[in-house]
């Protein structure tokens, strides 16, 4: 019946195809392509709405545009006709969750006057904020349905200055739940934060402004310096400035795609994910390295990298000669799938539903965005003069480069996964007798194109079953970069520059035949020419497949058993890949965990012993509980303690048609579960196997103990990414009063080596809200008194204090994450509730630090020992505690670090916690520091 009521229907060309996907679900860009591929030419009809999400199918069919639609068409009847996707169909993604990241530049060049709009460039940042944020929130109605969708967005807001010294906080609100209620409210507060911030921005700039007057005034005696020597006139000019450190703008850009990245990574998960930076576009990039490195990691994790531009665009009276870099910011937005758009200040109806160009640049996702038809045209930001004596903007005239014609063997599905996730884009899919016919494209710079032309013979099979795969690449770029990637032999080049963009692109040439290498080794899969599912006993009685041997070269794979040589040859490359490159050929998720400690605790944890060493915690009794329970999962080890596979089935009796794939990386008792999926396996499987693997981690107990009457849990699952924020101390601190991490490498201040520190603390110390506590124990004056002995006041009564707090955090709930040299990190994940009544949780991790006890020095001993102080702190056996202890007083240093969550701390488990119930998290400081001294 359903057949004889499909042909009575209609079919139409189908011009745009909305599509939405399942709530809850990881829909990665393979499956969307895929359902492009499989549904091409081929006839469609919309879905029935259904109110039960869990019935839902991965990509839900909710609107279709016709191409010329008959009159009988309309809202109310478009479900009576069906539609037949076609090679120029616009296919568009929406969701029912998406996270978002604003990114504010509060640069000092955005302190200018904008002639053109009348307004200050640094108060158009604030209205265009507040103009994105009401446009999204407005729930709209889907083209060509009477669908209201109105998803879940979380936001978080970013505030980029330049000072390192500014005391504020730069992350305004992060996880912030955004509704049409409360949209107002959330303006507001960053209205008081933006005020604040701008205040202590200001302070520090007259600070850095009277620097520069007496840098200007010290310049005038020129030629009295000239006489001086030269090296204490220089330190005497750089001392002016080495007081107030400054991020260049070079770094300043880079620095707002590093916290926006990891600022999402902190947001919930199974979303679309968007980084939208509002600035004036005077940016630059010093390093084109770390640009590239930049935007794999964006191509990877499916970021879209949108920009809403602020101020005038360039025009000959450009303030100072300030003029943005517009092709940088579109090239991003577009190699991203992002969007650019420049500020009006056109107010978003109040009333109605109709979709709005917020809607359609931050909630559209496409396979490919065609910048011609953007809501704002680049043509109308670009200066034009009709005096034919200036130079005006005039659009770049491409030439095209065959440059390989070659063949892979592999599947399509492969194919497909690895080159979307290596940037290139599906410009456009054609099927011309039974040939398929797919153009990627991958922006490799400012108007310089990869062209990746794939032919294949198309059937029902096509994605799953191994093909010979043509394919031609041609580039597209002017005749000034054809030349130099051609030419380079007859004439070598003498610019350094255009020489490394060269080797750049030779490269990225080269990175496509190591793919190619590797689709052909997957051809194997899932195929039947090779056996790779044919488990030889040996192994299936669980003897590894590989083990790491550390002689001769440390960490190479060698194989367990000569009978099985062909089945490792199969697996070899598998195991061989870096976590980092899977997500290439595989579809990537993870799990957090923190392992329960080995009891009793180290007896040397807060104090070093003889040899002036500290003893580390260890969690080995969870460990063996974990990787027995990863062996029973599993359904065969590839290496011992390492790396785990198991099969995935659709029929019992037939061979697997999927395998997942288990690493595990331990650093201390910080755990990741690296998680990978052959590419197209369905979103719904790969849902299943976390959500079994979480279930059996969080059984996972110790062993009881004979004293012990309740049952100890081997690791507890973290919900955030806890490695990727995990304040990984090696040294104490040189001077712990100053506690400010400034990026040396990309300021114009001079190498200070007093506040030199790690990377990855200095890029956490910028986005979490961090406090540290000083207690200065003075040694007591004791008058001699006869017959009565005192105790002594040493530095083991400091290490029981130490161990006192620690026990206090346990009960608590906190756990051991991190120990080195005597420093302890310790992790709480608590949940956050909005402030409003019935607001959902959200997870917030606090990290507690503690230091060894440290002895102050007298100035007579500290003069003695400063030779021999290290730039970066001290570590085991730096100072002598003997020499030491009784020539100085101590000092006990502890410190938090806390997640910026919007909210308020829920219910705690542990009674101890209670204290942090219904507090913010700039809260959580002063009542842990209340507790403590109670």
């Amino acid at each position: 019946m359903a057949e004889i009521k499909n042909e009575e229907k209609t079919v139409l060309e189908a011009d745009t195809v909305f599509l939405l996907m399942k709530r809850g679900f990881p829909i990665s860009r393979n499956v969307r392509a895929q359902w492009m591929l499989e549904h091409l030419d081929s006839v469609i009809e919309i879905q029935q709405f259904s109110t039960n999400y869990e019935d839902a199918p991965e990509l839900e069919v909710v609107s279709v545009l016709p191409n010329g639609s008959p009159e009988s068409w309309s809202c109310d009847t478009s479900h009576q006709f069906l539609y037949k996707v076609i090679g120029t169909t616009s296919i568009i993604f929406l969701a029912h969750k998406y996270r978002m990241v604003f990114s504010l530049d509060l640069s000092p060049s955005l302190a200018t006057v904008d002639i053109q709009h009348g307004e200050i460039v640094i108060d158009e940042v604030y209205l265009a904020t507040k103009r994105c944020l009401e446009g999204i929130t407005k729930p709209f109605t889907i083209p060509g349905s009477k669908r209201t969708l109105q998803p879940e967005i979380f936001v978080t807001v970013i505030a980029h200055t330049p000072f390192l010294t500014s005391p504020s906080q730069q992350v305004l609100v992060q996880g912030w739940l955004l509704t049409a209620n409360n949209v107002n409210h959330l303006i507001q507060h960053l209205e008081k934060q933006l005020n604040l911030l701008e205040e202590k921005v200001s302070f520090v700039a007259a600070i850095a402004n009277q620097q520069l007057e007496t840098l200007k005034a010290e310049n005038e005696r020129l030629v009295g310096g000239l006489f001086e020597d030269g090296t204490s006139y220089y330190n005497k000019n750089n001392s002016c400035l080495g007081n107030t450190a400054m991020i260049l703008p070079e770094a300043n850009f880079i620095n707002m795609l590093r916290y926006g990245m990891l600022a999402l990574t902190l947001l919930p998960e199974h979303s679309c994910a968007h980084l939208i930076i509002i600035s004036d576009g005077i940016v630059s990039t010093t390093d084109v390295h770390v640009l590239d490195s930049i935007m794999q990691q964006l191509r990877a994790t499916t970021i879209a990298c949108s920009f809403v531009h602020v101020g005038s665009v360039y025009h000959p009276h450009c303030a100072d000669g300030l003029i943005p870099y517009q092709d940088l910011l579109c090239f991003l937005a577009a190699a991203t799938l992002g969007s650019y758009m420049t500020y009006m200040p056109q107010i978003v109806p109040e009333h109605g539903e109709d979709i709005n160009m917020y809607h359609k640049n931050f909630l559209y996702w496409q396979l490919y965005r065609d910048t011609s038809n953007s809501t704002v045209s680049t043509k109308q930001t670009k200066w034009h003069s009709n005096n034919t004596f200036f130079y005006g903007h005039k659009p770049v005239h491409l030439l095209r480069k065959k440059q390989i014609d070659d063949q892979v063997t592999c599947t399509l599905s492969s194919l497909l996964c690895c080159r979307l996730r290596e940037g290139y884009l599906i410009k456009r899919a054609i099927i011309r007798e039974d040939i398929l016919e797919i153009c990627f494209v991958l922006l490799w710079k400012s108007n310089v194109f990869l062209e990746h032309l794939v032919t294949c013979p198309w059937s029902s099979k096509s994605l799953s079953v191994s093909n010979t795969i043509q394919y031609t690449i041609t580039i597209e770029a002017p005749y000034e970069f054809l030349h130099d990637i051609t030419c380079l032999s007859k004439k070598p080049l003498k610019s350094q520059y255009r020489q490394g963009v060269v080797s750049r692109f030779w490269i990225a040439i080269k990175s496509l035949t190591e793919s190619d290498n590797m689709l052909a080794h997957f051809s194997w899969f899932p195929g039947s020419g090779w056996s790779w599912y044919n488990i030889p006993d040996t192994i299936r009685s669980g003897i590894p497949v590989f083990n790491l041997s550390a002689h001769p070269v440390p960490n190479t794979l060698q194989l367990s058993d000569a009978a099985c040589p062909q089945f490792g040859q199969i697996w070899h490359p598998v195991v061989s890949m870096e976590t980092a490159q899977w997500a290439r050929w595989m579809h990537t998720q993870r799990i957090t965990l923190v392992l329960s400690h080995d009891r009793p605790l180290p007896k040397y944890l807060h104090q070093a012993n003889q040899n002036g060493r500290f003893q580390w915690i260890q969690c080995r009794q969870a460990a063996a509980v974990l990787y027995a329970m990863l062996k029973t999962w599993a359904t065969f080890v590839l290496v011992e303690n390492h790396t785990y596979v198991q099969f995935i089935y659709k029929e019992v009796e037939k061979p697997p048609v999927a395998f997942s794939l288990i690493r595990v990386n331990c650093k201390a008792l910080c755990v990741v579960l690296n998680i990978a999926f052959t590419g197209g396996t369905e979103g719904g499987v790969r849902h299943n196997v976390v959500v079994d693997l979480i279930e059996r981690l969080s059984q996972l107990t110790l062993p009881n103990r004979p004293m012990e009457y309740q049952e100890t849990l081997c690791c507890t699952v973290i919900h955030k990414p806890l490695e990727k924020i995990l304040i990984r101390y090696e040294r104490v601190p040189t001077d712990p009063s100053v506690m400010v991490f400034p990026d040396i490498t990309h300021t114009n201040s001079n190498r200070n080596p007093s506040i030199l520190t790690n990377n990855h603390t200095t890029t956490l110390s910028r986005y979490l809200f961090h406090n540290r506590w000083l207690w200065h124990v003075k040694r007591p004056f004791v008058h001699i008194v006869p017959g009565i002995t005192l105790p002594r006041l040493n530095i083991t009564a400091i290490a029981r204090i130490l161990s006192t707090i620690t026990k206090m955090r346990l009960e608590e709930g906190f756990y051991f994450a991190y120990s080195a040299a005597g420093i302890i990190n310790m992790v709480l994940e608590v949940n956050m509730q909005g402030l409003g009544k019935n607001s959902e949780h959200f997870p917030c991790i606090v990290q507690y630090i503690i230091f060894p006890p440290q002895i102050v020095l007298n100035a007579t001993l500290e003069a003695d020992q400063s030779d021999e102080d290290t730039d970066e702190g001290t570590v085991d056996g730096d100072l002598s505690t003997e020499d030491c202890e009784g020539s100085g007083d101590f000092q006990i240093i502890t410190e938090i670090w806390i997640e910026p969550q919007y909210g308020h701390v829920g219910m705690l488990t542990k009674r101890a916690g209670e204290f942090m119930h219904s507090l913010q998290y700039h809260q959580l400081p002063d009542a842990t520091r209340l507790r403590r001294i109670s």
